[in-house]
Formats: structure tokens, C-alpha cells, sequence
């Protein structure tokens, strides 16, 4: 926490997205990273992802893309490698933190991979408390008050941009020389559900899992393929082709009573 600035590596995030809610199906369509420190950029990535699902309509006009230039991009599997590499080690930073991060953990969810862990910097909240009686402590009002608006808003990479800039803002403004300044919380959400490690392997090695499962039939086993892992109604489900039915299916993962990864 007393670690200086200038020696803090940051990951500034943001992600366009389906419509607002993850718990209820909205998937990432667009995700950039800005990896900096003291500073300076370090490293950067942003790609358009393919959510396969539409766009909701308010989603569309915020952001301006459409399913016609999402369709056939690549999947949120095919980047998050890359995405979690450039979190790892990293104090994360958004504007609203807990809408993007929420995003990004359910992405990562349901693919395997573990909750994330890091420490993060709400850039709305330090706004709040270092800019006192503001109309709107949207990105885009601060933005053009403190002069770093770059005419593209709602877009992941220009939005990443304008919260580097406004951190370095703040950093000045508050004053601010170590993260302990900066207000740091945990950025894994108090509702996840972790997701076990059997499933995360299976997901993360494209291997099948044999599951004892209690269903409505009583206990059943199955031989399955992993695809995702859903939350419902704070409820945690593996989605999975299931060998014994021919067809893809949903458990419920504290109906599992044993599970074991197979080649």
C-alpha cells in the first residue's frame, strides 16, 4: 500500500459490452488495456470481441458498433490469455470500476480462470471525493473539464486513454505519492463464486470431465465437455456437451458430487 507511484505498474481497463448486466447474459464485445508506470505506457492491447449474442439496442447507441461488425471476431477464449497476462502483477484502474471488473470476471469465469485478485483504483470515486459539487462525474463531463477529452467517447481504447489521463489528474490534484493515497480496494466482487479447480483445468486444457451428478433421476454419471461456467441466480452451472444425452446441458455445480478430469 505505501508503495510509491512512480514504482506502481497500473493496468487501466474498459470494456464495451452487450447491454449492462453480466449476471443476465451480457457478454464483453469490445476490451482494451493500457499497461503503465510512472507514467509512461508500458504496453497496450484492444481488440473487438465476438460476444455471440446481439447487442442490445441502448448498448448500440452508446457504443456504436453493431452485430455486423462484431460478428466473426474473435472470442473473449481466443483473448484472454492475452488480456490476463497484461492484468497479472498489475493495480487495475477503471472509471466505475465495479461495472468493467464485473464484466472481465464473469468473462473469465467462464472459461476457468480464477477470480481476479488484484488491487484497483476507482477513477469515479477519487473524482468524487477531489472535485467537489460537479454536474456529472461521467468520463466524458470530467474529461472536457480537465481538458482531455479526444473527441471519441464510449469506445474501449479511448476511454482507457482518457482515464490514464484523468488518474494522472487526480495523482496531481489530491495530492497522491504512494497507492495508499489512491484508495485501493479489492477487485473480485463479494457475490463471486469461485469456480473449482477441476473445471477450471478442464476449461483451460479443453479436456472432459467425469461427473456423479444428482439430477431429478437420481444420481447419474456423466462424461461431459466443458464449454462455460454460467451464474444464475447466485447459483454457479457448468455448461457442457453431455455424452450421455447427445446435447449440450447445464449442472449445477453443488448438485456434483464428484468430479473428475479425464484426457
Amino acid at each position: 500500500m505505501h508503495t510509491p507511484l512512480s514504482e506502481t505498474t497500473f493496468a487501466i481497463v474498459d470494456v464495451e459490452t452487450t447491454g449492462l448486466n453480466p449476471h443476465t447474459g451480457d457478454r464483453v464485445c469490445e476490451v482494451a488495456v493500457v499497461r503503465s508506470r510512472g507514467g509512461e505506457e508500458i504496453d497496450r492491447f484492444v481488440t473487438l470481441v465476438d460476444p455471440a449474442r446481439p447487442l442490445s439496442r441502448r448498448a448500440a447507441e452508446v457504443n456504436g458498433l453493431s452485430d455486423a461488425e462484431l460478428r466473426g471476431q474473435p472470442s473473449f477464449a481466443a483473448v484472454a490469455a492475452a488480456v490476463a497476462a497484461l492484468l497479472a502483477g498489475t493495480v487495475l484502474v477503471a472509471h466505475n470500476a465495479p461495472f468493467d471488473l464485473s464484466f472481465l470476471d464473469h468473462e473469465f469465469m467462464r472459461l476457468g480462470y480464477p477470480t481476479l485478485e488484484n488491487l484497483c483504483v476507482d477513477t469515479l470515486q477519487l473524482a468524487r471525493g477531489c472535485y467537489h459539487r460537479l454536474p456529472s462525474y461521467s468520463l466524458e463531463r470530467l474529461a472536457h473539464r480537465l481538458g482531455l477529452a479526444n473527441g471519441v467517447h464510449h469506445r474501449a481504447l479511448a476511454d482507457v486513454l482518457i482515464t490514464q489521463g484523468l488518474l494522472n489528474c487526480l495523482i496531481r490534484d489530491l495530492p497522491a505519492h504512494t497507492l495508499a493515497d489512491l484508495r485501493p480496494t479489492l477487485a473480485n466482487l463479494p457475490t463471486h463464486i469461485p469456480v473449482p479447480p477441476s473445471i477450471q483445468q478442464a476449461l483451460r486444457e479443453r479436456r472432459r470431465l467425469f461427473l456423479c451428478y444428482r439430477s431429478a433421476e437420481g444420481l447419474t454419471e456423466r462424461l461431459v465437455e466443458p464449454l462455460a461456467v454460467e451464474t444464475r441466480d447466485r447459483s454457479l452451472y457448468l455448461v457442457a456437451y453431455c455424452h450421455l444425452r447427445g446435447e449440450r446441458r447445464t449442472f449445477r455445480l453443488d448438485r456434483i458430487v464428484m468430479m473428475e478430469v479425464r484426457e
